[in-house]
């Protein structure tokens, strides 16, 4: 598993509700992708972003909705290919 560059999950605001201006995902859904696309499961990814890993899995349902990705291997390559 790659070494997770933190650069890319830091963002102004702790709350998650407010959208990223980089693309159509909220922050929160983007913490959440970075971290799965990287190889973490929900519950790993969940332990640092200090939620559930229910609240992982919905909000990754919801990206993979917005993003049209079928399954983790489409998301990574997704999120590595173009700024969302």
């Amino acid at each position: 598993m790659n070494s997770i560059d933190t650069r890319r999950l830091e963002f102004g605001s702790s709350a998650g509700q407010r959208r990223s201006t980089e693309g159509p995902l909220t922050l929160a859904e983007r913490r959440a992708a970075l971290l799965v696309a990287d190889g973490l499961t929900y519950k790993e990814a969940a332990q640092r972003l200090s939620i559930s890993p229910a609240t992982v899995r919905n909000q990754l349902h919801s990206v993979y909705k917005k993003l049209g990705a079928v399954n983790k291997a489409v998301l990574s390559k997704q999120l590595n290919t173009t700024r969302i």
